[in-house]
């Protein structure tokens, strides 16, 4: 008789085959409904086999409450927008009104907003999408129902009464305007979209409309943006098809098809991998990831099932550590993944469930982060009466600079001018390295700098001023009078006028800090 074993112990079980799941896990696949909530977040390729441990796997998220904005009142539209975009030293939430209107905050201001808080007031429509210019801080570009395009700057101070009048406007959307889009390299340079079913490409400094893009949509666009080298689009349409546009060549646009559900997504270039994300629904309202590599349209290489809610995505993809992060309309929940190089390509990393249902999300540049705080990531997250600040970490021993966290960054500087973008130039972006008290020094340089420049301001104004006052000041001496009774020596209304202009607004140099 085999003898008995009374406790074989944890060693003597049986050690799980990578890569092969359990009798029971297996029948769950079956039956969503009782599925952990970590396998449904995986893509089922990522079952085939092991693959190689994640980074950032440990990353975790925190909501900073000291720095929670209360008694916010943004817009109640139910479109695909984000209604919140944060820079260096702004915030702009587009605010609840009979008009459209724009509140916009110090970014460290934070506590309960006044009843009578200025806002941005030069929209007789409501306003559907903001847009911060990427090299401007004090720049904020308004599409509105009204068809209209504005852009306002915001005084060095803050707001402290309502702004009513715009630097400029552009005009040439024929319906309302639904989302905008800063060019990620060159300066004054934006696209927008408008119900038409048409994306235009601005220049700003000429306030002229460059490019009109229909390319073939044959219902509105729900979503698009700009590669990471700014010279092509994609856009996603509610025809179930991408469409990959160069704006110089608009009649070589690539088609294929992106989804199978009627409902809306969204879409976006991740960065210098050179791969188009869609997150958008399948046919049976399953929200997915889907990826494609440009050169091979004909099929997404990767495709992730996230779980199936009918709520809209809101996604951010940081570039420089391959984090994909996206919210969704109505839940808590923020979800992040990693992606690599090898299949399943998405690995689902974590879940942040904290705080209030999202509205929107904003992140804020990488070069003003926490960095000896092993901060990654900075979110803010627009909930219906809160702007909430969601911090992701990646938690360290050492209270050292991690300087593998931080590699070169993408610089808040302009490539190149709007003029070389149309004339066909191609640039590398300006790249920040991130050191230990580099941010420190960046910040103290542009405040040499703004000094430079505002005492620039200075010297002209007062040069204009006694240029002015010239005349008056001039003894009368009898001077022979010519046709049409101005005085010889007298300068006339052209050579008054011939003073040095000043710069329109947009060209101005404007202190940023």
């Amino acid at each position: 008789m085999k003898p008995r074993i009374r406790n074989q112990g944890h060693s003597a079980r049986r050690a799980p085959v990578p890569g092969v799941l359990r009798p029971e896990t297996r029948t769950c696949l079956d039956g969503l409904r009782f599925t952990p909530q970590w396998l449904r977040s995986l893509n089922t390729s990522e079952m085939q086999g092991p693959h190689k441990p994640l980074r950032f796997r440990h990353i975790f998220g925190r909501v900073d409450a000291h720095d929670t904005i209360f008694d916010v009142h943004p817009t109640t539209s139910t479109l695909e927008s984000s209604f919140i975009k944060v820079n260096r030293k702004h915030i702009a939430v587009v605010w609840e009104s009979g008009f459209g209107s724009v509140a916009v905050l110090p970014r460290e201001f934070h506590g309960r907003c006044n009843a009578g808080l200025p806002t941005v007031q030069g929209n007789p429509r409501p306003i559907l999408d903001i847009e911060w210019n990427p090299f401007n801080e004090d720049l904020l570009y308004t599409g509105s129902e009204d068809t209209n395009i504005r852009l306002f700057q915001i005084p060095e101070e803050g707001l402290k009464q309502n702004l009513m009048t715009p630097l400029l406007t552009l005009s040439g959307h024929t319906r309302k305007v639904m989302e905008l889009h800063a060019h990620p390299l060159a300066a004054n340079v934006l696209a927008s979209v408008g119900m038409e079913n048409a994306i235009r490409v601005w220049d700003v400094d000429k306030q002229q409309n460059v490019y009109t893009l229909d390319c073939g949509h044959t219902d509105s666009v729900s979503s698009f943006g700009w590669s990471y080298d700014g010279q092509r689009l994609i856009s996603a349409c509610r025809d179930k098809k991408m469409r990959m546009i160069d704006p110089r060549a608009p009649e070589a646009v690539q088609t294929f098809d992106a989804q199978s559900s009627a409902k809306t997504g969204k879409c976006m270039w991740l960065g210098r991998r050179d791969w188009i994300a869609a997150f958008n629904f399948s046919k049976t309202s399953q929200r997915q990831i889907l990826l494609w590599d440009p050169r091979h349209l004909e099929a997404p290489f990767s495709q992730t099932v996230i779980d199936q809610t009918g709520s809209g995505m809101i996604p951010y993809y940081d570039e420089d550590l391959s984090c994909l992060y996206f919210g969704s309309r109505g839940e808590t929940q923020i979800r992040y993944y990693e992606l690599t190089d090898d299949a399943p390509f998405v690995h689902y990393t974590s879940t942040f469930a904290e705080g209030g249902a999202i509205r929107g999300l904003a992140p804020l540049h990488k070069k003003y982060i926490d960095h000896m705080g092993c901060e990654v990531t900075k979110l803010y997250k627009l909930t219906q009466t809160s702007v909430e600040t969601v911090s992701f970490v990646a938690p360290r021993r050492a209270d050292s600079f991690q300087e593998d966290l931080y590699p070169e960054t993408n610089d808040d500087v302009p490539a190149m001018t709007s003029a070389e973008y149309f004339a066909g130039a191609v640039k590398p972006h300006p790249t920040f390295k991130i050191t230990a008290g580099a941010l420190e020094q960046a910040l103290a340089a542009e405040r040499a700098k703004n000094a430079t420049l505002a005492a620039r301001v200075a010297e002209l104004e007062a040069k204009l001023a006694q240029m002015m006052a010239a005349p008056a000041a001039a003894p009368a001496s009898p001077v022979p009078a010519v046709e049409g009774g101005i005085p010889a020596s007298a300068p006339t209304p052209a050579a008054a006028d011939a003073v040095e202009p000043a710069a329109s607004p947009a060209e101005m140099p404007q202190p940023s800090a």
